[in-house]
Formats: structure tokens, C-alpha cells, sequence
């Protein structure tokens, strides 16, 4: 199964406009991860913004490079509401931090999942790079890089040559 719909990659989960969004595409289970990473800021929360294609059940985990992943919360019964994980010790970037959301079951009479905004909310993530995939490898460079704190706003999006925003070959 493909990790993204054509026309909805992985980046556009974080790409901070409310009319794009990613798209896993028909599968029974997918992951979409975030990789931060700065010199050393804190995030304090983790909200994702379904679209209608929304997991009812799904866990939203974080690591630091090589650690095994940490469960920040597991929701068993998503409604398709935002939803907000409010961090009791806030997690720190500069250690290669990377968040995940692991969907395991649609919503009923759903076939794809999608998250129309992941955001990250902190102290200082001023020049935080993001890069956004799912069920698949790291991308080699961050697709952007954040300029302001606290709202991460995306200035641009410049996908390596010979390929598309989403990682796809094109040549």
C-alpha cells in the first residue's frame, strides 16, 4: 500500500495551511512522523487536526534518535475532534526528537486517514526544521524549516530536483 494519496504527501500535515492536508490513501493502518530538530527547545503540546477521514483508534508517541518510542497518549475512541495532548514534562528538540501518530482503525465507513494539521506547540521553536513522512524512511533533508515561535508558520516548500513535494520521482 502507498504511504501517501497523490496530491496529499506527508508534508502537508505540518505545512500550516487549513486547506491542505496528508492522506494515507486505503490502508488498515498507518504512521505519519515528524522529525524536529534545533538546538535544544522544549515542545509542551502535540494537537492533531483530523479531516473527515480521522482514526478512531490511534496513539501519538515520541523519541529521541534511537530510543524506542514513548506513548504520549492512546485514544481508542477518536471522534474526529482535534485532538490535544497536553505534555505533564515537556520534550526536547535538540536531541533529534521525532513525534509519530500511529493510526490503527478508521472511522466507521472510512478507508484512508487523514490529518489536515499536526502542530507542535513549544518554548522557542523559533528555526525548528520539520520533516514529515509516513510509513517510510526519513527524507535526507528537513522539507522546511519553522521562522516563528510558537505558531509555526511555513514560508516555503522546495522539494529536491527531480522530484515532487512528496518525495516521488518525476524523471
Amino acid at each position: 500500500a502507498c504511504c501517501s494519496v497523490v496530491g496529499h504527501p506527508a508534508y502537508m500535515a505540518v505545512d500550516d495551511f487549513t486547506d491542505s492536508f496528508w492522506d494515507s490513501g486505503a490502508v488498515d493502518a498507518a504512521n505519519l512522523t515528524v522529525a524536529l530538530d534545533a538546538v535544544s527547545e522544549t515542545v509542551n503540546s502535540i494537537e492533531v487536526q483530523w479531516t473527515e477521514d480521522f482514526a478512531a483508534e490511534f496513539k501519538v508517541l515520541a523519541r529521541t534518535q534511537g530510543d524506542e518510542w514513548d506513548i504520549l497518549e492512546h485514544t481508542k475512541e477518536g471522534d474526529g475532534s482535534n485532538s490535544l495532548v497536553e505534555l505533564v514534562s515537556p520534550l526536547t528538540v535538540g536531541s533529534g526528537l521525532q513525534i509519530r501518530i500511529e493510526m490503527t482503525r478508521q472511522a466507521r465507513g472510512r478507508s484512508n486517514y487523514g490529518i489536515r494539521s499536526l502542530v507542535v506547540k513549544g518554548c522557542k521553536l523559533k528555526g525548528v526544521s520539520l520533516s514529515a513522512y509516513a510509513n517510510q524512511t526519513a527524507a535526507k533533508t528537513p522539507l522546511f524549516t519553522l521562522q516563528e515561535a510558537l505558531t509555526p508558520v511555513v514560508f516555503s516548500v522546495v522539494p529536491e530536483r527531480g522530484t515532487t513535494a512528496g518525495g516521488g520521482d518525476i524523471t
